[in-house]
């Protein structure tokens, strides 16, 4: 789902009355009905590439088929807050209207409930939340300063309104729902780091910490320190699920050693590492099988 009309870029440098106590938006809302196809992805997510519903499953298809009936929370625009996969789901079973409760909030706080409503999907963890936040920095700067001149506290430092460098990373933190070192590092990845370094901690194939490190290297001993820091991942993972598989299929079970065993020789042709990406989504797979048939069992990253 693209934005409709018009650039995706979310703008909000004139915002400055953001209300980051989202509980005072909730107040000012409506129940309409309203056509899907006047409905459209936030546009902080069309800027990002961010894609809240990127590890959706069949299972979670059909939970969005039982509850389309739930509202989708949108603005007066139409842009959505939360109920994506409710409107994908209304769509596939032909409906051409969806019921939906209107906020009365602009792109900035909508952008803020958005975080508050979806912080538990998967494809809004807690480095694309805080990559989402920071759109909202120079926003939240210019509030602090407005606000200081005003008289107002934020519980900032008080020569605020002089720093050029406005330190917001307490009220980020708590729009991303993150930590405030984390957000430090996520600013430094999002500004240091390759692009290869920003899929990979936006994916989740390596942590936050671990990116941190490495975008302080410079661009040439990234990618390598990167690309060997996902090989040795893969094969630590194929290691876990082999114990695993084997209990209940044998033929997965030797494939996987296989695959082991051949790994080593595969990372050392150039040709071939083109293949690294798709094994690792193969082996996302296999776990996932795994831990449907094992639900009690943890597997630790």
């Amino acid at each position: 789902m693209d934005a409709a009309g018009g650039s995706a870029t979310f703008r909000h440098e004139n915002d400055v009355s953001i209300a980051t106590d989202s509980s005072q938006c909730a107040e000012c809302s409506r129940i309409e009905s309203r056509k899907i196809d006047t409905l459209h992805r936030h546009p902080a997510l069309v800027q990002t590439g961010i894609d809240p519903l990127v590890q959706r499953t069949p299972e979670h298809e059909a939970v969005g088929i039982r509850k389309t009936i739930r509202p989708v929370q949108i603005t007066p625009e139409g842009v959505i807050i939360e109920g994506e996969d409710r409107v994908e789901a209304a769509k596939a079973r032909g409906m051409s209207e969806v019921m939906c409760e209107v906020y009365n909030v602009g792109r900035a706080d909508s952008l803020i409930l958005l975080l508050r409503e979806c912080k538990e999907l998967k494809g809004l963890n807690q480095a694309c939340r805080i990559e989402l936040a920071l759109l909202l920095e120079s926003a939240l700067k210019k509030r602090a300063e407005k606000n200081q001149l005003a008289g107002k506290s934020l519980d900032l430092p008080p020569n605020l309104a002089e720093d050029p460098h406005i330190d917001t990373r307490n009220e980020l933190a708590r729009i991303a729902y993150a930590s405030n070192g984390n957000v430090d590092k996520v600013r430094r990845i999002l500004k240091t780091g390759i692009a290869e370094l920003k899929v990979a901690v936006r994916a989740e194939t390596i942590s936050i910490n671990a990116a941190d490190k490495i975008c302080q290297k410079r661009p040439d001993e990234q990618a390598g320190e990167l690309k060997a820091r996902l090989e040795s991942r893969i094969e630590q993972r194929v290691s876990r699920l082999l114990p695993k598989v084997r209990r209940d299929n044998e033929p997965l079970h030797a494939f996987l050693k296989d695959l082991k065993k051949s790994f080593q020789s595969l990372k050392t042709q150039c040709e071939l590492r083109s293949l690294v990406n798709s094994i690792e989504k193969m082996v996302n797979e296999i776990e996932a099988v795994c831990n449907r048939a094992t639900p009690t069992e943890q597997t630790s990253e």
